[in-house]
């Protein structure tokens, strides 16, 4: 036990761990759980060592009180491998790299944003409710017809998309022929499991601005 220790009874070390390491909470949490003032809880992490969390840590967790909400699948079969790496070379071309907290890619073509919402699903396991689609048109696009078109293409529900205000039409020809229902983008917001993503794309080649944070490195064994 730490020698100089404060007047009245020291926190047990096993107990503030399992509160702070294990449970996950704030010191501000075990101070409330412990009827103790917050000065108390940081002298005994102190005294016993416990390292403190970062602030971006500590929002992560504030966001996700579940723990992770996605498991990623590393068993993979053949068709899982395929489609894995399928995914992983559209998101390479268009995906966005930037280092942000949001995995995201758009296109016009709902078989190809088909197989990457499939990816999420099947390999990241994310949680498919969690998935948020935002659309967006043109003026000279119904926003009605194009919201149906692509619930029924992705296999969701109307309301699950989010249409942008219109923008001025941009041009004619080959642009209405692909363009007709509008740009979908399929987003998930995690920050780290955008750095493992990135990192995955790192091991085919791909060269960006952006950091892989120790928890990504660590996610999977």
């Amino acid at each position: 036990m730490p020698n100089n220790l404060p007047k009245g009874n020291p926190i047990p070390q096993i107990t503030l761990r399992k509160l702070y390491l294990d449970q996950k909470q704030s010191l501000a949490e075990i101070a409330k759980t412990l009827h103790l003032s917050v000065h108390k809880v940081v002298y005994w992490m102190q005294q016993y060592h416990i390292p403190r969390r970062s602030q971006s840590e500590a929002v992560y967790i504030k966001l996700n009180p579940n723990g992770d909400p996605f498991s990623v699948k590393t068993d993979l079969d053949i068709e899982e491998m395929k489609l894995k790496f399928l995914a992983l070379g559209l998101y390479w071309g268009e995906g966005s790299k930037k280092r942000d907290h949001v995995i995201k890619i758009g296109n016009t073509d709902p078989i190809l944003l088909g197989h990457f919402q499939r990816f999420l699903v099947n390999i990241y396991r994310v949680d498919q409710s969690k998935i948020h689609y935002y659309l967006q048109i043109f003026k000279d696009i119904n926003p009605v017809r194009a919201k149906k078109y692509w619930a029924r293409n992705l296999g969701i529900n109307e309301d699950r998309i989010l249409v942008s205000d219109s923008l001025p039409s941009l041009g004619k020809g080959t642009y209405r022929r692909i363009n007709k229902h509008g740009v979908m983008s399929v987003n998930f917001f995690n920050t780290k499991l955008k750095s493992y993503l990135l990192n995955e794309l790192g091991t085919l080649g791909f060269v960006g601005n952006y950091s892989v944070t120790v928890e990504a490195r660590k996610m999977v064994k």
